[in-house]
């Protein structure tokens, strides 16, 4: 078990604070949680309130929790500011995160997790909603036989996490696969045997830097005609959408599972959104098949979590031999390996 010292629950007493938003709705902030998640002996995660996280690798996480009593689904700006003391030969640091976003029931948060190098001693998370400052988290990242024996219980009931970021990490995947589900729909099981009325669509991708260990486990492309559609991976990193209707898509997000050193499971399984700024097209006609080419994507995953990617495109001619070789070896049996080997055939020949 970890030792964590446990605080009551962080729930406002007396008046709420209210946050004005410029032309827009008034905020009541009438919850405010800082949560630590530790992974047990059995590989189970448990979340307790405190301020004192365990320096512990992979094996721990922490985040923040803002709660709106009368928030009616319109978005919210806020901004993070993570002050990080300085180490030996390390200057004191600033980590900034802006987000625009609708809140989960009421819920705000930002979650990181401890890393091999973070520095221990006392940090601070200030939260500012429409530019207002709207709570300050004071917390101490301490080695773990600095924590001494566990406090005990206050009694108050620790509520479920709102935004399902920290707790037991063994659901996530089920967690992400069910929403997902919901939300963005798969394309057709099997290849469409009619070759003439739709089209095939593979994506490579390559990670990069501390994403390197990660896996793809899927991707999203949107359409104005369509909406917005998933696929899985046929072979590594390698996705294929098929059973495409003519037009225009934009690839919209990956899904990646984290691993970390030597997980041997997923740490976490997340969503990374493309930069609005970066334009991912291609344009697919009736009964063909296309090759996007390889989305390279750098990520950070540090004390404060994994950062915003980097996503680059990029074409290489012996990755889509690779590509359509997989894919006719996969499929032997369907149609569509007649336009995979003269695709295979033209690649070959220069």
């Amino acid at each position: 078990m970890c030792h964590v010292a446990l605080l009551s629950v962080l729930v406002i007493v007396g008046a709420p604070d209210f946050i004005h938003a410029q032309n827009g709705p008034r905020l009541e902030i009438d919850r405010a949680l800082f949560m630590v998640a530790t992974k047990g002996p059995d590989g189970k995660w448990s979340v307790r309130e405190t301020d004192r996280v365990p320096l512990r690798p992979r094996d721990a996480c922490y985040g923040w929790r803002l709660h709106f009593s009368k928030n009616t689904g319109d978005e919210v700006s806020w901004r993070s500011e993570f002050a990080l003391p300085g180490g030996p030969g390390k200057e004191p640091a600033l980590l900034v995160t802006n987000k625009r976003e609708k809140p989960q029931g009421g819920w705000i948060g930002g979650t990181w997790c401890v890393t091999k190098g973070d520095p221990v001693g006392e940090h601070v998370v200030k939260v500012y909603v429409h530019d207002s400052l709207a709570r300050a988290f004071p917390f101490t990242v301490m080695a773990a036989g600095d924590l001494g024996a566990p406090e005990p219980a206050s009694g108050a009931e620790v509520p479920v996490d709102p935004l399902g970021v920290l707790g037991d990490f063994s659901t996530q995947q089920a967690s992400l696969d069910d929403e997902l589900a919901a939300t963005y729909p798969k394309p057709p099981n099997g290849l469409d045997v009619d070759t003439t009325n739709s089209a095939v669509l593979l994506i490579d991708f390559d990670l990069k830097g501390p994403l390197r260990q990660s896996r793809v486990k899927g991707a999203a492309l949107v359409t104005d005609s369509n909406g917005l559609i998933r696929a899985a991976p046929i072979k590594d990193d390698l996705v294929m959408f098929h059973a495409l209707e003519p037009g225009t898509y934009s690839l919209r997000f990956i899904r990646v599972d984290i691993y970390m050193g030597g997980d041997l499971q997923p740490r976490e399984t997340i969503a990374l959104q493309k930069p609005p700024s970066i334009e991912i097209n291609v344009t697919v006609a009736r009964g063909g098949i296309h090759y996007v080419g390889t989305v390279v994507l750098k990520g950070k995953v540090g004390l404060v979590g994994l950062k915003a990617p980097e996503f680059q495109l990029t074409y290489d001619a012996p990755r889509e031999l690779a590509a359509w070789s997989a894919f006719r070896k996969k499929y032997s049996d369907s149609p569509w390996t007649v336009l995979a080997d003269r695709r295979i055939l033209a690649l070959r020949s220069h």
